[in-house]
């Protein structure tokens, strides 16, 4: 004679169905925050290769990094305001327009493989230029157009300095 097969009942189905969502959910939570950390990192390494270029634009410029034109949407390399746009320096020394716009941007407007180059998510901070000889102290050169890394309510920013370090700005 067999034995009586016992069978799950409702209640421990619905609680290992219930131990697996929470498990998910804690999954999910931790697999977005490796995400967000992985688009702060390539939106610092986008900095470090617009510091490159503007580095190299120095080292050919009497340690000048450059001056912007008044719009900064002029490609000539002609100057409005007696400068040049930062895009320009950035075709020109560093030829990577995917480095121009953060993974994070929520306002990304074109496809940054797409080799369009009419936007920018990182702001120049030096519209007359900067001589880097005179400085002493490292000063702040670009950042993130805004604040768009770390979790909400803990903002951050990507900032590059003179001296090519960078930083993550809270907010």
């Amino acid at each position: 004679m067999r034995g009586k097969r016992r069978a799950f009942t409702l209640l421990e189905i619905l609680l290992a169905v219930g131990i697996l969502a929470i498990l998910a959910t804690l999954g999910l939570r931790q697999f977005e925050d490796y995400r967000r950390r992985a688009r702060a990192a390539q939106c610092l390494a986008n900095l470090r290769g617009i510091g490159n270029g503007l580095q190299i634009y120095a080292a050919e410029n009497s340690g000048r990094l450059p001056a912007l034109t008044a719009d900064n949407v002029n490609l000539d390399g002609g100057g409005g305001a007696g400068g040049i746009d930062l895009r320009f320096v950035l075709i020109q020394y560093d030829s990577a327009y995917w480095g121009m716009v953060c993974p994070s941007d929520p306002r990304k407007k074109n496809d940054p493989h797409a080799g369009d180059p009419t936007y920018l998510s990182y702001i120049y901070l030096h519209s007359n230029g900067l001589d880097l000889g005179a400085l002493t102290t490292p000063i702040r050169v670009a950042r993130d157009s805004g604040y768009h890394h770390g979790r909400p309510g803990k903002l951050k920013s990507a900032i590059l300095f003179s001296d090519q370090h960078l930083e993550m700005e809270s907010w």
